[in-house]
């Protein structure tokens, strides 16, 4: 049943290998462009062949499942494995598209990050919860160092501290959870068992410390502080891969550690998802850059998830896992899209993208489809979401009457009106602001295509929101 991890170990041992001995011999440009096209390809494949072991292991999953101390392999590992196969496609597209000569290195590393979130999707003991993590870690720290450049190597520095502090607090507080249950285990029933017999105040603050590792990998409150600086320096299509991957591996974990943990602890994921909204959004309005107005909207992205499953309901699953399928399109249309010009205009504020719906209408209303979906206005995947989320703690108030989840709602309404003026600030600036005359942009056939390809999710999942719905409601069983 490990079947798609094993080939990634195996799949990773050999892009290595061919990319030290077929490519180091050769330093000439020409070699250079040849490896990358070979680097490329050969990622694609392996990419390809793993979707193809995922869907026959999502196919056996209702006749064996696989179930032991340290792992299982059930349908929503089977789910975010897809998520994480459809991110990396888009960025190996991205790339792709938009002519990136990337490090060699980038290629093993971005199967070495696939192995890491593979084994994250699957992990229920904290041991190999923690191995997962640093292994998507460390590709993680290496990414961002790929900015060739004085900030990228702050950023990749700042972004190592924060990951080591995150880590060691993570540590000290599975180590708690250890010593109050006695097994590492979190579906094992004595784990559930004894958290209900602890003081609430006392399991919170251990449960936070337990969750650092997490918050940190899906860029929440509080260890979000390396975010804007790392958007900004990292190369745009791993920044966008970043702010997919990590961040539906380490939702899945979160919510297999809900559903074992007592409802007491509700109100201690209330606060960080509000922390998190409002952090996001109020950091977003003042910015001038681009790429980090998005690094700070993630970190209110995974604020509106984390209020999704601080619900506590069924309902509140499925709409994290709602939201979370239509936020890879939307921010991964958004990034492409900001780096379709990045080459005439060379930097990426707003300033920049004054005028370039005149070159460019096609780029202009993909632009709009993809910040209204992140703002989560109609008739886009993301006003399903945002809709399924406030209904799920309207639901999550009626059974539980904690007032905090009504504060809650009318605080991400608020901050939903809010987040308008800054995602909508890119549209305004295209299509509203005079730009240089002189220059001359276009947008070429092959990124229109591509933008086509993730806009049709975005849409369509608004209009038949209950196929998706009812899939996850499956996955959920």
């Amino acid at each position: 049943m490990l079947a798609s991890e094993i080939f990634l170990i195996l799949a990773f041992i050999v892009i290595v290998i061919v990319e030290l001995v077929l490519f180091r011999k050769k330093p000439t440009e020409l070699s250079a462009s040849e490896s990358q096209k070979w680097l490329w390809g050969f990622s694609l494949a392996i990419v390809i062949f793993t979707s193809y072991i995922t869907v026959i292991q999502s196919n056996m999953i209702d006749i064996t499942q696989n179930e032991s101390n340290f792992y299982i392999i059930d349908a929503p590992s089977i789910f975010f494995k897809i998520l994480i196969i459809i991110a990396t496609m888009i960025v190996l597209f991205h790339v792709k598209i938009m002519k990136y000569t990337l490090q060699n290195e980038f290629y093993p590393l971005l199967i070495f990050q696939i192995l890491g979130l593979f084994l994250l999707t699957i992990s229920t003991n904290f041991l190999l919860i923690y191995i997962s993590i640093e292994i998507v870690s460390i590709a993680s720290y290496i990414f961002v160092t790929f900015g060739n450049n004085k900030k990228s190597a702050e950023a990749a520095i700042k972004y190592a501290l924060f990951g080591g502090v995150s880590s060691a607090i993570m540590l000290y507080g599975i180590s708690l959870l250890y010593g109050i249950t006695g097994t590492m285990d979190i579906l094992n029933p004595d784990f559930s068992k004894n958290l209900n017999q602890i003081e609430p105040n006392l399991l919170s603050f251990v449960l936070l410390l337990t969750l650092g590792g997490f918050l940190f990998k899906i860029s929440a409150f509080p260890f979000h502080l390396w975010v804007p600086d790392v958007y900004e320096a990292t190369p745009t299509p791993i920044v966008s891969f970043l702010s997919i991957a990590p961040k539906a591996a380490g939702i899945l974990v979160l919510t297999r550690l809900i559903t074992v943990i007592p409802n007491s602890q509700q109100s201690l994921l209330i606060f960080i998802s509000i922390f998190s909204i409002a952090i996001g959004n109020f950091s977003a309005l003042r910015q001038t850059n681009v790429k980090r107005m998005l690094g700070f909207s993630t970190i209110a992205q995974s604020g509106f998830i984390i209020a999704s499953i601080s619900s506590f309901s069924n309902l509140g699953l499925q709409s994290a896992y709602y939201y979370l399928f239509g936020y890879v399109f939307s921010n991964m249309l958004a990034f492409f899209l900001i780096d379709s010009f990045k080459e005439k205009t060379q930097e990426y504020s707003f300033e920049s993208f004054k005028g370039i719906s005149k070159y460019s209408g096609a780029w202009g209303i993909f632009v709009i489809i993809s910040m209204i979906s992140l703002v989560g206005l109609p008739p886009t995947v993301g006003f399903s979401g945002k809709l399924f989320i406030f209904s799920a703690l309207w639901e999550g108030f009626q059974n539980e009457q904690n007032r905090l989840l009504l504060f809650l709602i009318g605080f991400g309404l608020l901050n939903t009106a809010i987040s308008l003026y800054f995602y909508l600030k890119l549209p305004y600036f295209a299509f509203f602001k005079k730009g240089n005359e002189t220059r001359s942009i276009s947008f070429t056939k092959n990124q229109i295509i591509f933008s086509v390809i993730l806009s049709i999710p975005i849409l369509f999942y608004f209009f038949k929101a209950d196929l998706l719905m009812n899939w996850i409601g499956e996955v959920l069983k």
